[in-house]
């Protein structure tokens, strides 16, 4: 055990580091641990009361980089985040453009 981190859940972390890129739900990470969903959804609570991941919302979860000093503060880029969490709509407008914020449009 290192750090308060077992090395069975270790290596699940770094599983799951390794494997998914950006958002990833709780069905994405049990097919990618081989493991049944309900044991995955509830290692992912666990981890994320942990601060291990972080939770963008139910059933949603990013990786958290391992050298990240304060855990409860890290955020995925909120394009990433959104690109996830409205698919397969897509966000349009000047603020998808890097302008100044003026309208943003869901396009489904």
């Amino acid at each position: 055990m290192t750090s308060g981190i077992s090395d069975k859940n270790r290596k699940i972390l770094d599983l799951l580091n390794r494997t998914q890129k950006g958002p990833f739900t709780a069905k994405e990470a049990s097919l990618a641990l081989n493991f049944p969903f309900k044991k995955t959804s509830i290692l992912l609570t666990y981890f994320a009361t942990k601060e291990w991941l972080s939770r963008i919302q139910r059933g949603l979860y990013i990786t958290v980089p391992l050298g990240t000093i304060n855990p409860k503060e890290y955020k995925e880029n909120s394009w990433i985040v959104a690109d996830r969490i409205f698919s397969p709509c897509y966000i349009g407008g000047w603020s998808a453009a890097g302008a100044n914020i003026k309208s943003i449009s869901f396009y489904c």
